[in-house]
């Protein structure tokens, strides 16, 4: 199931991988099913106790946009989110952004098949408490389509009770209780910024010539406090699960990066 893998921290380089060289062309291949090794995500996480939120400001247009294997009817996605969970169980997650599915990658409540749009997902594993976990199924918000722009990416918490998302200041739908996330999950350990891919020929947002960039990303305390992120200057991401998969952070600023698939 898509996502369920979404906060698991596996550190494998695939093997085998063959490396493709630069290109103007769009990227186009036939699809070639998952990687054995997932998970496949490219960006930063942040691990404390306590957190009730995460934000990040997030490129988006057409020359950044993934592009997906090209088999009809394959499993196959490539998204770009912000989320919050716990990594005892990777559907601990409750995640918004842009997706872009087709075929068996998307769930009833996405958007159009090969079209990126606006997303808001949760999950949590089984546990003792609540029972059988339920897998992070992405449903598509009242945004719909995603549009050229940076816009703002959040989860934060407005009341004791409840988690919401925002894009670009607007509320994004799909809300979260925190009892979910704290006695389902046991509680909230990760704030992750991440681009995800489902098959080893789906391409990550951005390109060499056009890279994508992510920026003021922070994560709020139990105070409710926005806690800028901070990274050294020209450092490699967190998370690099491919060798096609690009990422650094801006050498002016320690909490932006520049993320692209080097096959394009």
């Amino acid at each position: 199931m898509r996502r369920a893998r979404a906060l698991m921290v596996i550190a494998i380089a695939v093997a085998g991988w063959v490396s493709f060289p630069a290109s103007s062309m769009a990227w186009s291949h036939g699809c070639g099913g998952p990687d054995a090794t997932p998970p496949d995500f490219v960006g930063q996480r942040e691990h404390h106790t306590g957190i009730t939120g995460a934000r990040v400001k997030i490129e988006w247009s057409t020359a950044v946009a993934p592009v997906l294997c090209t088999t009809a009817g394959a499993d196959s996605f490539s998204s770009t989110w912000v989320a919050i969970g716990n990594e005892v169980d990777p559907n601990d997650i409750y995640q918004v952004g842009i997706d872009r599915c087709q075929g068996g990658g998307c769930a009833p409540t996405s958007g159009p098949d090969d079209t990126p749009y606006y997303f808001v997902a949760k999950g949590r594993g089984y546990s003792a408490v609540c029972g059988t976990g339920v897998a992070p199924t992405p449903v598509e918000t009242q945004q719909g389509l995603a549009t050229a722009g940076s816009l703002w990416y959040q989860i934060y918490q407005p009341d004791s009770v409840t988690f919401q998302t925002r894009i670009g200041g607007a509320t994004a739908g799909v809300s979260m209780s925190t009892y979910w996330a704290g006695q389902c999950w046991g509680g909230v350990a990760v704030a992750a910024y991440d681009n995800e891919v489902f098959d080893i020929f789906d391409q990550t947002a951005g390109r060499t010539s056009d890279t994508q960039f992510w920026s003021s990303a922070t994560w709020t305390n139990s105070s409710g406090t926005l806690v800028s992120m901070n990274r050294p200057f020209s450092s490699n991401c967190d998370d690099k699960d491919r060798s096609s998969m690009a990422c650094a952070v801006a050498s002016n600023l320690h909490d932006a990066w520049y993320t692209h698939d080097t096959r394009q």
